[in-house]
């Protein structure tokens, strides 16, 4: 059916397929017996078939019977006198997969109320549901990398701050599981007083990234003495807008390496203490002949203090 032929009207002076022809959704009207009486130019275009070839049909001829399994209870439904909508997904003659957000609305009869029909509106939505199905895909794959990161990660979003990703290596840092969804400042109230959510709140706010060398922190409320110490990465989130609404966390631990810092210090100083109180003179040098250390007595004798001898 040429769409600018069908002249069909349902009880109105206006006439319902110049109307509808100029709209881009799919607009279709079938009468009491559930047979289309009408399809505009757009449903006809985009399924690439005539109006002559769905007149006088029913949906139960048209579909097949898996999709009309699927859609008869809003069928049904519309019958009733109730509007409904639903997501119908269906394969064009050519093999393309679509998907159509679809309304049924009923038609009443104005002197008795019954139905005597039903208006099928369906808008394509394929581009749309497709962006939805590769972000989503997007997102596992990022879950999945940001899973399989052996350092700690917790990306926080929001107004609130609220956890939205914290992979297995975050939540065995801070003894917590289940944090997704919960917000940052209500976990780890304790953090407040260390400054954490003021560099937080300045990442949000400047879009400027945050590194933190060898921050000290206490995560054990047990034992607030215990002090670690990390590195800490704050990197900033931008949402579609381009505006930053969230934060990423990335902390390597480097307590251990603290203490082994201080142990080797403690050393140095040891053998500084015993090596000053030597009556013979004691130094150290490089390859390249550069001394690096000297004890009192070699200081004594050469007349020079450490700043001197060593530049420090």
């Amino acid at each position: 059916m040429d769409a600018d032929s069908n002249q069909t009207t349902f009880g109105s002076d206006i006439n319902f397929s110049l109307v509808t022809n100029k709209v881009p959704a799919f607009v279709s009207f079938m009468d009491s017996e559930r047979r289309y009486q009408f399809v505009n130019g757009a449903y006809c275009d985009w399924f690439g078939i005539s109006a002559r070839e769905i007149e006088g049909h029913t949906c139960a001829e048209l579909l097949e019977s898996k999709v009309y399994d699927f859609v008869k209870p809003f069928e049904d439904s519309a019958y009733e006198g109730k509007p409904v909508s639903f997501e119908l997904t269906l394969k064009r003659p050519d093999g393309e997969t679509i998907h159509l957000n679809t309304e049924y609305i009923p038609v009443l009869d104005s002197a008795t109320q019954k139905v005597r029909g039903m208006i099928g509106v369906g808008q394509d939505v394929t581009v749309s549901k497709r962006a939805f199905q590769r972000a989503d895909i997007a997102q596992n794959r990022l879950d999945s990398l940001f899973g399989q990161a052996p350092m700690p990660i917790v990306v926080i979003e929001g107004r609130d701050l609220v956890v939205t990703l914290a992979n297995a290596p975050f939540e065995k840092l801070v003894s917590k599981e289940n944090l997704v969804g919960k917000k940052f400042r209500e976990e780890w109230p304790e953090l407040e007083a260390q400054g954490i959510f003021k560099i937080l709140d300045g990442v949000v706010s400047s879009g400027e990234p945050f590194q933190g060398i060898e921050f000290p922190m206490r995560l054990d409320l047990n034992d607030p003495s215990q002090i670690r110490y990390f590195n800490l990465n704050f990197m900033p989130i931008r949402n579609l807008q381009n505006v930053v609404d969230g934060a990423m966390l990335l902390v390597s631990e480097v307590t251990d390496q603290i203490d082994a810092k201080k142990k080797i210090q403690e050393t140095q100083q040891r053998y500084q203490s015993l090596t000053d109180f030597l009556p013979n003179m004691m130094w150290t040098a490089d390859q390249d002949g550069n001394v690096t250390y000297a004890n009192g007595r070699c200081l004594q004798y050469s007349g020079l203090s450490t700043q001197e001898k060593f530049g420090e």
